[in-house]
């Protein structure tokens, strides 16, 4: 009873000292609209694509977008191009970018 009594009265600890019990400061908390952009923007779109890319068009398996984009030798030469156009560009943004920072 005397437990009880002294739960009852004992005031409600506030949403600063709960955080702070499970390890959370305010500080921690103004990383969240970072989270939720980096989320929203990348992460998301980003499983939203690969979920795709397992959905077969003519039903012939899992794997099937895969193995089609990989054989087909049209489709395998545009990796090598944009490879060839994205390497240029990544080594000049690096060799910019590495004097500023």
């Amino acid at each position: 009873m005397a437990a009880t009594v002294a739960a009852r009265g004992a005031p409600k600890a506030s949403l600063k000292h709960r955080l702070a019990e499970r390890g959370i400061d305010r500080l921690l908390l103004l990383l969240l609209p970072g989270v939720l952009a980096l989320v929203l923007l990348f992460v998301y779109p980003f499983l939203y694509g690969l979920r795709l890319s397992f959905q077969p068009q003519q039903g012939t398996g899992i794997w099937a977008n895969y193995r089609t984009f990989f054989t087909d030798g049209y489709l395998r030469d545009t990796i090598w191009i944009t490879f060839k156009l994205a390497l240029p560009a990544a080594l000049v943004n690096l060799l910019a970018s590495v004097p500023i920072a």
